[in-house]
C-alpha cells in the first residue's frame, strides 16, 4: 500500500473533496492524505517535512500552488509541473516559486523532469476530447495531477519531458523566511543552522519583518527560560538538517513579532 499526499492550496470543502475522491478513484486500498496551504513558501515546507515522514517509505507526493496572474501569465495556462524522485518517493509539483526551492537545499543531486501538459496529455487517455479537457481546466490539480500520478506510478508510463538538475533550476536559495506558523504560535523558519552561525548560548541579532530582534541560541526548548525569546533547532527538516525556530517560551512568538507565513528572517548585519 502506498501513501498519496496530497499539498495544495486549492483547498475549499468542494476542492478538498473532489481531489480526495479522484486519488481514491485512481489509487484504491491507499491512504489520501490532504494537506492545504496558502502559498508555495508554505507548501515548500510541507514538502520537505512529508518526505522526512515517511522516513524512507514507498510514497507519493502531489504539490500545486500554481497562480494563473502576474509571473505566471508567461505559460499558456499556468506554471508546469515536474517530477523528482526522492529514493522511493516520487513528486509531482508545480515547479515555479519556492515550491521546490527548500528540497534543493536540504537534498542536492536531485533530477527534476519538466512536463509540457500539451505533449504528454495522450499519454494519460485515449479519448481526444477528455485530453482538450484536461489541457484547457483551470482545476489542473484535480484533471491532470491525478493522471500523472496514475500514469507514471501505477501504470509505469515513460513520459516524455525536460530533463534538468533540480540545483540548475532552483539556482542558490538564500532565502531566510517564516514557512510555517505551529499551533503554539512557534515560528519555523526556512533557515539552517550553519546558515546563521548558531550556536547554543550564542546571541544574535535578527531582522524580523524590518524589525531589528537580538535572541539567544538553546539547544533544547526546554531550556529558554519563561518569556523569552530563543531559537532552537526545531524538528522539521529532512535528514540531519533542520530548520531554525523563533519560540517564545509558554508565549506566542508570532503574535509577539507580529511575523506569520512569509515574513523575512535574516541575520541582521
Amino acid at each position: 500500500m502506498k501513501n498519496v499526499h496530497v499539498i495544495n492550496d486549492c483547498q475549499d470543502e468542494n476542492a478538498r473533496l473532489r481531489q480526495m475522491a479522484r486519488y481514491g478513484a485512481y489509487f484504491p486500498g491507499t491512504n489520501i492524505i490532504f494537506a492545504g496551504v496558502s502559498s508555495d513558501l508554505e507548501a515548500a515546507f510541507m514538502l520537505v517535512d512529508t518526505i522526512d515522514a515517511l522516513d524512507g517509505h514507498t510514497g507519493v507526493i502531489t504539490v500545486n500552488v500554481a497562480p494563473r496572474n502576474g509571473e505566471a501569465k508567461k505559460y499558456a495556462n499556468g506554471t508546469p509541473f515536474g517530477k523528482v524522485q526522492v529514493e522511493d518517493i516520487t513528486i509531482f509539483a508545480s515547479i515555479d516559486g519556492a515550491t521546490l526551492r527548500l528540497l534543493n537545499k536540504v537534498r542536492s543531486s536531485l533530477q527534476l523532469c519538466v512536463y509540457d501538459i500539451p505533449e504528454v496529455v495522450h499519454y494519460l487517455t485515449p479519448d481526444k476530447n477528455i485530453q482538450k479537457h484536461i489541457t484547457l481546466t483551470q482545476f489542473r490539480s484535480f484533471e491532470f495531477l491525478p493522471r500523472l500520478a496514475k500514469a507514471v506510478v501505477l501504470q509505469g508510463v515513460t513520459l516524455s519531458g525536460h530533463h534538468m538538475s533540480l540545483a540548475d533550476y532552483c539556482g542558490d536559495d538564500a532565502l531566510g523566511a517564516i514557512a510555517c506558523v505551529d499551533c503554539f504560535g512557534n515560528l519555523k523558519t526556512t533557515l539552517l543552522p550553519e546558515e546563521v552561525g548558531f550556536e547554543p548560548g550564542k546571541s544574535m541579532e535578527l531582522k524580523v519583518n524590518g524589525s531589528l530582534v537580538n535572541v539567544k541560541g538553546y539547544l533544547r526548548l526546554k531550556d529558554i527560560p519563561d518569556g523569552e525569546l530563543g531559537l532552537t533547532i526545531g524538528s522539521s527538516g529532512l535528514g540531519f538538517q533542520r530548520f531554525l525556530e523563533l519560540v517564545c517560551q509558554g508565549g506566542d512568538a508570532g503574535r509577539r513579532l507580529s511575523a506569520s507565513v512569509g515574513t523575512l528572517i535574516h541575520l541582521a548585519k
